[in-house]
């Protein structure tokens, strides 16, 4: 897994995404994907948000389809995409609506993993990285994978809007260093549920840390045949 994050098409996507998110305020990004049972895997190119989400509720639902997935019988292992603003945290969205449905981020994570089992019968449990640039030199991402057994249910992730709601608050006056700081914090919040491995990775001059790179282990990066695909929440 560290070749894919050390790699020269990674880094330069993570410098273009991220100076195109910056300059125009829409979210961008771009994934990582194979087929089932094979070893090779693809990086794609990036995606625009065409108003400033990149998000599930932006896309109809080919083109959604085709976020998660380049090709027909391909699917994601990993997804990265960038928010808005230098300063603040990065907090992976999610909330719900009046009807009481789930939306954000964490809801693409877990629509994300019934998508794939149900198309293609194998539980992925694909890595979302959370980006945002901090200046000419330095990018944060912050990784979320579900641990759960079965994708989480609408209750697991009522736990986690929960825990994040502490870091909605406007975070614009932080300094660079102290957005690094509370995004940590956010990533203990997240694993502190027992739902998600969370790990926030830094890239300084478009090569990520050493030290970042080996706390990857507690992430997977496989697919396995689904056992029972209307399962959620174990």
């Amino acid at each position: 897994m560290e070749k894919i994050f050390r790699s020269r098409k990674i880094c330069s996507l993570l410098k273009e995404a991220g100076y195109f998110t910056d300059e125009t305020g829409r979210e961008s990004g771009f994934s990582v994907y194979k087929e089932p049972e094979h070893r090779k895997y693809e990086i794609s190119g990036i995606k625009k948000g065409d108003h400033c989400r990149l998000a599930a509720g932006n896309f109809s639902e080919e083109e959604f389809d085709t976020f998660l997935s380049d090709s027909v019988g391909d699917y994601s292992l990993l997804r990265i995409h960038f928010h808005p603003g230098s300063h603040g945290p990065i907090v992976p969205s999610i909330w719900f609506d009046e009807d009481g449905e789930p939306e954000g981020d964490l809801y693409g994570l877990q629509n994300g993993r019934f998508f794939f089992r149900d198309a293609m019968g194998y539980d992925v449990k694909h890595i979302m990285g959370v980006a945002k640039i901090r200046g000419p030199t330095l990018t944060d991402v912050l990784l979320l994978q579900e641990k759960s057994e079965n994708p989480l249910g609408y209750g697991q992730l009522a736990e986690v809007e929960d825990a994040l709601k502490p870091f909605q608050e406007s975070y614009q006056k932080l300094s660079l260093e102290e957005s690094y700081a509370k995004s940590l914090q956010v990533g203990k919040a997240i694993k502190s549920t027992g739902h998600y491995s969370a790990l926030l990775l830094r890239y300084r001059s478009s090569r990520p840390l050493r030290e970042d790179l080996e706390k990857l282990t507690e992430f997977e990066f496989d697919e396995r045949p689904v056992r029972n695909s209307s399962s959620v929440g174990n």
